[in-house]
């Protein structure tokens, strides 16, 4: 049987992080940021101070998800989160 676990992310679990935010954002289908970002952008958009959180599922082979919460934008982008 596979178990996950979801916690907090600490800096410590970045290198487990940026595969899979590197595989998804490259594929330019999903999220806003553009594909060719690279680790040093990715981790300063992705691993930012409170109050947004950042979440880690954690199975056998380490980080295999990530999530991040965040304030909603100010102004007209009030209505993303």
């Amino acid at each position: 049987m596979w178990t996950v676990d979801i916690r907090r992310a600490t800096d410590d679990d970045w290198p487990g992080i940026w595969p899979i935010w590197h595989e998804v954002v490259a594929t330019g289908e999903t999220y806003c940021w553009p594909p060719e970002t690279d680790e040093p952008a990715a981790r300063a958009a992705w691993m930012l101070p409170e109050p947004a959180q950042v979440f880690v599922a954690t199975g056998a082979g380490g980080v295999v998800g990530t999530a991040l919460l965040q304030p909603n934008q100010p102004g007209l982008g009030s209505h993303v989160a």
